[in-house]
């Protein structure tokens, strides 16, 4: 659930669906290419809510993935990497 409250984000099979919650349509999709072995998908939003991020784990392996998404863009963001600990 977003900061504000007004959004939801789901976890797909492709990506993520992003939930208006009050009118309970899709505001957005955002789209990854995730491999089928991954499990355990989850998503979050940023503390300021303009970033979504999905955190896959790999089946059976340590490690995963994890993809971030700008709102504003609807692209996935490119970030700095002393900006993640700040997301």
């Amino acid at each position: 659930l977003s900061p504000d409250g007004r959004l939801l984000a789901l976890g797909i099979k492709t990506g993520v669906a992003v939930i208006d919650v009050e009118s309970k349509k899709e505001a957005c999709r955002l789209t990854a290419c995730f491999d089928p072995s991954h499990t355990g998908f989850h998503a979050g939003f940023s503390p300021g809510g303009r970033y979504v991020a999905a955190g896959l784990h790999e089946g059976g392996r340590a490690g995963g993935i994890v993809v971030v998404w700008d709102l504003e863009t609807g692209r996935r963001a490119v970030l700095p990497t002393a900006a993640v600990t700040g997301l």
